[in-house]
């Protein structure tokens, strides 16, 4: 490959790694909007619950009053019937037994009078407070409603940069980057941080700060094809910098103890992209 065509594919990729850094940030964004309303949906459906519980304690409070009120309604017409006997007592034995009955009725009118009243206090404060929730989850509803319409169009409006940015990305691709190239690639900026093509400073690759063998470096500097980092898998070209370090004399001995150490580096690392 002629040095001059390998450097428009880089600057094709320094092209591309822009657009694919915005494109897969939408994209992460996506992932992460539904998670900010995670809780309120959560706050949601704890609220409905205890709302459902209330309402059952509410509508079982009203039957006991219910009940209450039916056994009180008894009691009352039970004395009031006693009483109304007391008209026709002949004999003293008799208005001894109707008198305690009656003394009886009124004991037990009595006690279901305070719980009738107990029991529709309990009922009215139930009642109260069911309106209440119901209101705070009516609310709490409308705005977890809201908020996932406006959810929603967000994620409309994304998806719709993202078919951009990819449009984008396929008028860059067309000008001369080949199809295993751009996958490879395109994996490689979504799992390195944006960084999908760096710069050889030295003998260092600016990706991941690995000093790299001299020959390596030569090959990269050359420029016959396209590199990658055997450390972080990113394209490489060369680059000239004032502050780069020689390390070529540390690497010599490395280097004369295994000759082929050259050979695990060259242009066509197999790149395992799972593990990018």
């Amino acid at each position: 490959m002629a040095e001059n065509e390998l450097q428009q594919i880089h600057n094709l990729l320094i092209q591309l790694q822009d657009v694919l850094k915005k494109k897969f940030a939408l994209e992460r964004e996506i992932e992460e909007l539904p998670k900010n309303l995670s809780g309120k949906r959560s706050e949601l459906i704890k609220a409905n619950e205890e709302f459902l519980a209330l309402t059952k304690k509410y509508n079982l409070a009203k039957e006991t009053a219910n009940r209450t009120a039916l056994d009180y309604e008894t009691a009352f017409n039970q004395r009031v019937s006693s009483e109304k006997k007391m008209e026709s007592v002949t004999t003293q034995r008799e208005f001894d037994a109707l008198s305690k009955e009656i003394e009886e009725a009124k004991i037990t009118e009595t006690g279901l009078n305070k719980a009738k009243k107990a029991t529709q206090e309990e009922v009215d404060n139930l009642a109260a407070l069911v309106s209440e929730k119901q209101a705070a989850l009516d609310a709490m509803t409308a705005e977890v409603s809201s908020q996932e319409a406006e959810l929603e169009a967000q994620v409309n409006e994304k998806k719709a940069e993202i078919a951009s940015y990819e449009e984008t990305c396929q008028e860059i691709k067309a000008q001369g980057i080949a199809d295993s190239i751009y996958s490879k690639f395109a994996s490689i900026v979504k799992n390195k941080n944006g960084l999908g093509i760096v710069p050889v400073h030295g003998q260092v690759c600016q990706g991941c700060n690995m000093i790299l063998p001299v020959q390596f470096v030569n090959d990269v500097h050359i420029g016959n094809s396209t590199m990658y980092c055997p450390y972080c898998s990113r394209i490489l070209f060369y680059e000239e910098s004032e502050d780069a370090v020689d390390y070529s004399a540390e690497l010599q001995n490395f280097e004369e103890d295994d000759q082929n150490v050259t050979a695990d580096f060259g242009q066509d690392v197999d790149i395992d992209l799972d593990n990018i």
